[in-house]
């Protein structure tokens, strides 16, 4: 109510500076005062539909999670380079040992970091 009690006050104060200067006619003040403010931006009210009030602070979602995870890691140097070192050790050529070994070390971390983006 404060707020329809100051457009009021403004009304009124506007209606007597224009009456007083000659500017506003009789017709004028009777269309000024069948004045309605809306509050809601001019939209009909819709009580029976309300907007959510959840807030999402994930980064994952059941979708996005293993995109989003690689990505994130793999943005990372030494995660690369890690991936890099294991790829080259299958390759008999360069690596006298299988690369099992790199791979899995790899796969550990990956893993680890998983269950901890999972957790948060």
């Amino acid at each position: 109510m404060p707020l329809q009690r100051a457009a009021t006050m403004a009304l009124n104060t506007t209606q007597k500076t224009l009456q007083l200067s000659g500017e506003l006619k009789e017709s004028q003040v009777r269309s000024l005062t069948d004045r309605h403010v809306r509050l809601d931006g001019g939209l009909p009210c819709k009580h029976d539909k309300y907007a959510s009030n959840s807030i999402k602070t994930s980064k994952y979602n059941i979708l996005t999670f293993m995109p989003v995870f690689l990505f994130e890691m793999f943005s990372r140097v030494a995660y690369l380079y890690f991936l890099f070192q294991a790829a080259l050790s299958w390759w008999s050529v360069v690596s006298p040992t299988g690369g099992a070994g790199s791979t899995m070390a790899l796969m550990f971390v990956l893993v680890v970091a998983g269950g901890k983006a999972v957790a948060e």
